[in-house]
């Protein structure tokens, strides 16, 4: 920890003091309810890999922070990869990044069908621009128009 990370943690121990009579002896977790000589890290309010977030820190046990970055705010970041409302109901499959990060599955009639994404933006088995994904066939696929299939 540098100087900044002990001003902090002398801030939370004063603010700490200040509701329970008296200060914790090494850091009051607010997580675990617990005092414990543990390692400390500064721990981001908001995920860094969220676009736009802040940069606002506090002072956390390393392991819960750990715990919640290996656990949690992986899968919580993939929100931001999710379809905006504008965007093409099968832009995701047509993406190779969110394609392969969010795992999308395509259903016909409660039947999943199996895709992939397309090397190229010219490999469209419906013939739009913006698809670049195929599929594996069926007979009922080729007779219904897109508007039956549902997407990500």
């Amino acid at each position: 920890m540098n100087q900044s990370d002990f001003k902090k943690l002398d801030v939370l121990r004063k603010d700490y003091a200040s509701v329970a009579g008296e200060p914790f002896q090494t850091f009051f977790c607010p997580v675990l309810f617990r005092d414990e000589a543990e390692e400390l890290c500064r721990a981001h309010l908001v995920n860094q890999a969220f676009v736009g977030a802040s940069r606002r820190w506090t002072i956390q046990r390393k392991d819960v922070d750990g715990f919640f970055g290996a656990f949690f705010e992986s899968d919580f970041v993939k929100l931001q990869l999710r379809r905006a409302p504008e965007e093409e109901p099968f832009a995701i499959l047509a993406d190779r990044d969110r394609s392969r990060r969010l795992e999308p599955k395509v259903y016909l009639d409660d039947k999943r069908i199996e895709h992939y994404v397309a090397a190229t933006s010219r490999h469209s088995i419906l013939g739009l621009p913006w698809i670049s994904a195929g599929a594996l066939l069926t007979t009922s696929w080729t007779t219904l128009g897109a508007e039956n299939v549902s997407g990500c």
